[in-house]
């Protein structure tokens, strides 16, 4: 699988992209997706962030790995969500995959009829 990402870091991703630790922890997360998706609970927002923690636990386990865990800091939480956010989106999109609920609402939004 490869990503076009503007960014230099892209030779990172397009590398752990093809670790087997990270296909593996990407396979887990269309698992999961999967599973709401027949159970008709499917939500695009949750689809990123499962994506977002299999991204995150392979970036990790590849940094420990190589001895460079102290380095986790460098790689920023919006970088990691826009590289998860570009495979969910990606594998939902060519699944064809649509919202079967809303995303959740908190408290305050839902005493505000937002």
């Amino acid at each position: 699988m490869t990503i076009s990402f503007e960014d230099p870091t892209a030779e990172i991703v397009d590398l752990l992209l093809n670790q087997p630790q990270t296909r593996l922890e990407i396979a887990q997360a269309k698992s999961k997706i999967l599973g709401d998706v027949e159970a008709k609970r499917f939500n695009r927002e949750r689809a990123i962030e499962i994506f977002l923690i299999a991204f995150e636990r392979s970036l990790m386990a590849w940094l420990v790995e190589h001895g460079m865990q102290s380095l986790m800091s460098t790689y920023s939480k919006p970088w990691r969500l826009k590289v998860a956010s570009g495979l969910a989106n990606a594998w939902v999109d060519a699944n064809g995959f649509t919202n079967d609920r809303q995303a959740r609402r908190g408290l305050v939004a839902l005493l505000l009829g937002k």
